[in-house]
């Protein structure tokens, strides 16, 4: 059986106002604490043995990378562990 999960980024600072993506540039918009937070929670509710066996794709927005970082954190799974594209 084939399971696909599509997670969008957390909280971004662009989203509570903190930066301007213009004035920035909208890759380089991190994540806040809260945003932090979320992809954590949703590592732990996928779990070591789903992220395990993933597939990963993301894009190389700095908010997609760190989203994806507390992902595998919150899954207790490191990132050389996994396939990531």
């Amino acid at each position: 059986m084939l399971t696909l999960k599509l997670v969008r980024h957390g909280q971004s600072r662009a989203n509570v106002k903190e930066v301007d993506p213009k004035a920035v540039g909208d890759h380089t918009i991190e994540l806040t604490d809260t945003g932090w937070a979320q992809a954590r929670q949703v590592g732990e509710s996928f779990g070591p043995e789903f992220l395990a066996d993933a597939i990963i794709y993301t894009s190389p927005y700095a908010r997609t990378r760190q989203t994806l970082a507390g992902i595998l954190e919150g899954g207790g799974v490191s990132a050389d562990s996994v396939r990531i594209y």
